[in-house]
C-alpha cells in the first residue's frame, strides 16, 4: 500500500532512466565494472539514481532481451538500495543472463550492493585529491 505522500515513489518515471548515448559512452569509458555472473555493472556519478540497460544480440532474440530489460528495470522499480545514491548504474547483460528469472535478477543485484557502494566510494576519493 503506497501513502498518499509518496505517490509515485515506486514508478520508473523518465528521469530515473538513462536516455543519452553520450551517457552510456562515458560510463563505460570513465565508470568503475562491477562483474556478476549474469551481468556487468558500470558505476557513473551523477545528480540522482539513473538507471541504464544494455542487452545486446547475443544475449537472445528480440523477445528474449526485451525480458530481460523488463526484469532488471522491475528489480530497480520495486528496490532501489542496491543502487547507489547519486550514480549511474548501466546494467550490461551477458548471455547466462537470458536464462535468470526474477528472483535471480534480484538475487543477483542486490548481491552486487556492496561491490556497487564499494566502488561509489572511490569517486568521492578521486574527486577530493
Amino acid at each position: 500500500v503506497m501513502s498518499e505522500s509518496q505517490p509515485d515513489s515506486r514508478k520508473f518515471r523518465p528521469e530515473d532512466r538513462m536516455r543519452r548515448r553520450s551517457e552510456y559512452l562515458r560510463a563505460q569509458q570513465d565508470g568503475r565494472r562491477v562483474h556478476t555472473a549474469s551481468f556487468v555493472l558500470l558505476l557513473q556519478p551523477s545528480e540522482g539514481k539513473q538507471l541504464g540497460i544494455t542487452v545486446t544480440k547475443r544475449v537472445g532474440v528480440a523477445v528474449v532481451r526485451n525480458r530481460v530489460k523488463r526484469l532488471v528495470r522491475e528489480v530497480f522499480r520495486l528496490d532501489r538500495r542496491w543502487c547507489p545514491d547519486a550514480c549511474q548504474v548501466v546494467v550490461v547483460a551477458r548471455p547466462s543472463a537470458s536464462r535468470l528469472d526474477f528472483a535471480a535478477v534480484r538475487a543477483e543485484l542486490h548481491g552486487a550492493q556492496k561491490s556497487l557502494l564499494k566502488a561509489a566510494t572511490r569517486f568521492d576519493v578521486g574527486a577530493q585529491a
